[in-house]
């Protein structure tokens, strides 16, 4: 029922802007945190289901040679398109794909302060989702720009990331592509080291005082 609502809200939201004369964009806010150190592993984190394409990223990693590792946080969403067999379908992928050394799968629900840690202390974030209704522009994508981290994001991309600067932005369900960011990703530190800085800056930018006056100039205007 939840989900239904959901979808007639937007149905609502994209005919009122097909008849707006004019948008404003104000984007989410952030509190940007102190960064962590640069870990030797990488990290998804998130709800699972099949539009977060989580199989792939897997199948991805797999492909490449690397002695990081791969750190895997979620759980099925209990009420947006429940999927209970998408947890035994990832548990199988890295077991067939003799992946267990190499993938640590923590299904379970990690409290902010750890997930912060996570965060701050890896290598680089990949969100491989499918599809824009999975979070294109996501709390995601906002809590690992908070800790200035590099990210692999599909398109079409928070309209914030730009692709080598913010993040690196691939083509969505395809694996090869994704395993080919993961070792770009991997391979370059002063890419890492770009996207970093130019990630510490966006958070500034970002920061909830300025989306606040941001906010009150748009509706000052109308």
């Amino acid at each position: 029922v939840l989900e239904k609502f959901i979808q007639e809200i937007s149905l609502i939201i994209k005919k009122s802007l097909k008849s707006a004369k004019r948008i404003e964009l104000v984007p989410m806010g952030l509190m940007p945190r102190r960064p962590g150190k640069e870990g030797n592993y990488i990290l998804y984190f998130g709800f699972l289901n099949q539009h977060k394409g989580v199989e792939n990223l897997i199948e991805a990693f797999g492909k490449i040679k690397c002695r990081e590792k791969l750190v895997v946080i979620g759980i099925i969403n209990p009420v947006f398109r429940p999927d209970v067999e998408y947890k035994d379908k990832i548990k199988r992928m890295i077991n067939d794909l003799d992946l267990k050394r190499r993938v640590n799968f923590i299904y379970k629900f990690v409290p902010s302060k750890p997930l912060t840690d996570y965060i701050s202390n890896c290598m680089f974030v990949v969100f491989p989702y499918r599809s824009s209704y999975s979070g294109a522009q996501s709390q995601a994508t906002i809590d690992v720009l908070a800790s200035g981290k590099p990210m692999i994001v599909t398109k079409p991309a928070q309209g914030n990331l730009v692709d080598n600067e913010n993040a690196v932005v691939i083509e969505p369900d395809n694996v090869k592509i994704l395993s080919a960011a993961l070792e770009k990703m991997i391979k370059s530190k002063n890419l890492r080291k770009r996207i970093t800085k130019n990630n510490r800056d966006l958070a500034k930018e970002l920061n909830w005082d300025k989306i606040a006056y941001i906010t009150l100039i748009v509706y000052e205007n109308l």
